[in-house]
């Protein structure tokens, strides 16, 4: 219920004054390309840049060759100068699935908590694999996101599922269907996965673009519905792999994270599709789901149905741990080392917080000798 007819309600009911809270506002400001920023503006009506009024009807590219401070709705946010600097060690935290089980809620129960655990680690962005919300057309559930989502440190999103409808994109929550940054030595790419198969071979064309294009010491791919997962939906959910699969491999894509399986799972560094997949020790790919925000998680590896039985026997061979518990990631990314580490939380588990599983890539960048 909107928030003006529920106070219309309380208000003959009890015979009561009760004043509407307004909507939510929110800017988000997150890393694009090499050393700008992409400022978006959730319900924001009014806000300056610098002291300079802009228009928050369209989101805007801002350059992050000097610092800068956004005013609205009379709280002001600095935000700092990007460094381009390919060798500057960086930490990234990731979370997903953070949308609540029933209607009404928008994020979790455990949303908060999770965050607040997060921001203590020091991360200077957050990834979100999407999920923000149960119900991505309801307004009120937009409005619990946006009051309980802090704007710092950044937190890049990409949508879920859930997230679909118009309000993802009138709340200018992420710059396009496919988007990119560096930061330090890693390349981050955001794609949306709820496109339509229609638009596959733009996104794919785009991403194979970007990939050729963007010289990075690692390259990261976010994005909802995983390539591979032993979780509730599993592998090769939409029968796009056949397509994602020989892109990342060509590119060597280092990292992919995804979520929509409400548990953490990381598969082998691997190469291939069929019976030509394979781990690659020392190269290929590392697959990780991580969809521990959300307010139920799943235990149990290996119950989606529609996967074929090789599939199945395949990602059981690959998968390297696999859990239920509500956690977050940290990447800690140098040129020549990144370092996963998988937490269990102490915000949703019975069990107290400590490690899920850890792993370091390595590898030498000719852009930091």
């Amino acid at each position: 219920m909107y928030p003006l007819i529920s106070g219309l309600i309380l208000s003959t009911l009890f015979g009561c004054s009760v004043t509407p809270r307004p909507p939510a506002q929110r800017v988000h400001i997150i890393p694009y390309g090499v050393s700008d920023w992409y400022v978006g503006w959730s319900r924001i009506t009014t806000a300056f840049i610098d002291g300079v009024a802009v228009n928050t009807r369209q989101a805007l590219t801002l350059s992050g060759e000097r610092p800068h401070s956004i005013t609205y709705d009379g709280k002001t946010l600095s935000i700092p100068k990007r460094s381009a600097a390919p060798c500057q060690n960086t930490r990234f935290a990731v979370l997903g699935d953070g949308r609540a089980s029933v209607d009404g809620l928008g994020p979790s129960a455990y949303w908060p908590g999770l965050l607040r655990e997060v921001i203590k680690e020091g991360p200077d962005l957050i990834l979100n694999s999407g999920d923000l919300v149960k119900n991505g057309r309801a307004e009120r559930e937009w409005d619990a996101f946006l009051s309980q989502t802090p704007e710092q440190p950044p937190m890049v999103v990409v949508r879920g599922n859930h997230d679909r409808g118009v309000a993802f994109d009138h709340l200018q929550l992420a710059p396009d269907f496919v988007f990119w940054f560096r930061v330090g030595p890693a390349l981050v790419i955001g794609v949306d996965s709820e496109i339509t198969l229609e638009a596959l071979p733009e996104t794919l064309q785009e991403v194979d673009r970007i990939l050729s294009e963007q010289s990075a010491a690692w390259r990261i791919l976010l994005m909802h519905r995983p390539i591979w997962s032993r979780g509730n939906h599993g592998s090769n959910e939409r029968g796009w792999n056949d397509r994602w699969v020989p892109l990342i491999d060509q590119h060597e894509v280092d990292l992919v994270i995804a979520g929509h399986d409400h548990n953490y799972e990381r598969f082998c560094r691997q190469t291939g599709l069929g019976s030509q997949r394979k781990c690659t020790p020392g190269k290929g790919t590392v697959y990780v789901v991580s969809g521990g925000a959300a307010t139920f998680t799943n235990p149990v590896p290996g119950i989606a149905r529609g996967v074929p039985s090789v599939t199945k026997i395949a990602d059981a061979a690959m998968s390297k741990r696999y859990s239920g518990s509500h956690h977050y990631v940290i990447l800690d990314i140098s040129p020549s080392t990144l370092s996963l580490r998988a937490q269990r939380s102490r915000t949703g588990n019975l069990r107290p917080p400590g490690l899920i599983d850890e792993l370091t890539l390595t590898k030498e960048s000719a852009l930091c000798r």
